[in-house]
């Protein structure tokens, strides 16, 4: 009896790029999507990458050097290593990325004027009830992304394309929209 050897296909890993991220990341502000996933996507695009490294290896060079010089009791002239090199990395925050996040910003404060507008006429033809129904999962992940761009555009606010003024005025916007849904309690004292 033969066995046929099994040949395993190796799967890439799929990576998309900062504008592919922003679209989908956009369109689930729009369409109302929002998940765990999204925030999480915005969360990472969002963090500084770490610079890349040249290969380099400076333990194996150390320990064959510590072995040499057991084993013999030569003068042994050791060479250090060569100095680690980093690849040219674009500046951090890059102008895309700022623009993106402001975009994240602008495009969460219309989805939530359009969900405390829906609020406001879903109220004005339901007189009979006056207590108000919680505010969707949706919106409130919504909320979490304005929140984590704006706190992220603070950081950046001395950058040229975002500047204090607008970081200010989009803070207040977004203060407006968490007053018309009635979610300020819940935003502004509490932290993720």
């Amino acid at each position: 009896m033969s066995r046929k050897p099994v040949v395993k296909k190796a799967i890439p890993l799929e990576t998309k790029s900062l504008a592919e991220e922003i679209d989908g990341l956009l369109r689930a502000i729009e369409t109302g999507v929002v998940d765990a996933q999204t925030i999480n996507t915005l969360k990472r695009m969002l963090l500084p990458k770490p610079p890349p490294l040249a290969s380099t290896n400076a333990s194996s060079q150390s320990k064959s050097t510590s072995l040499a010089s057991s084993k013999s009791k030569k003068t042994t002239r050791t060479i250090p290593p060569p100095p680690k090199k980093t690849l040219p990395q674009d500046p951090f925050p890059s102008s895309e990325l700022v623009s993106a996040t402001k975009t994240v910003v602008m495009k969460s404060l219309t989805a939530l004027a359009t969900a405390a507008e829906f609020e406001s006429k879903k109220g004005v033809s339901d007189e009979s009830t006056t207590t108000r129904q919680p505010v969707s999962q949706a919106t409130r992940n919504i909320s979490v992304c304005c929140r984590l761009a704006l706190e992220v555009l603070r950081q950046w606010q001395d950058h040229v394309d975002v500047g204090t003024s607008w970081v200010n005025k989009a803070y207040f916007g977004y203060i407006s929209k968490l007053v018309g849904l009635e979610m300020v309690s819940l935003h502004l004292f509490s932290r993720h």
